[in-house]
């Protein structure tokens, strides 16, 4: 039921909003965590990805946001034992902050 009422909401969100103001995007990540623990694998990365590369448009690679969202996504990845995406997203991370 959860899912169902985040999926609406980020609906209506995104007819309002669009996709690139955070609350829309912080909906889309949420939506995105319940994928991830309902297994739905695909779903989750696709939306992750999603809300991934618009924040870093929007708001910046280094906004506590995007790094969230890219948290997010390495998670997912960690529990399907896809370790190198989860190792590349931890170079990035490391990277990105080295240069900040």
């Amino acid at each position: 039921e959860a899912r169902e009422r985040l999926q609406e909401v980020v609906g209506v969100h995104e007819r309002i909003f669009g996709k690139e103001p955070p609350h829309t995007l912080t909906a889309m990540d949420n939506l995105a965590s319940i994928y991830k623990n309902n297994q739905q694998w695909e779903k989750s990365e696709e939306l992750s990805l999603e809300v991934i590369h618009t924040r870093k448009r929007v708001q910046g690679i280094g906004h506590p946001d995007t790094l969230s969202s890219i948290a997010n996504l390495k998670s997912t990845y960690g529990d399907q034992g896809r370790v190198k995406g989860t190792v590349g997203l931890t170079w990035f991370d490391t990277t990105h902050l080295a240069h900040t």
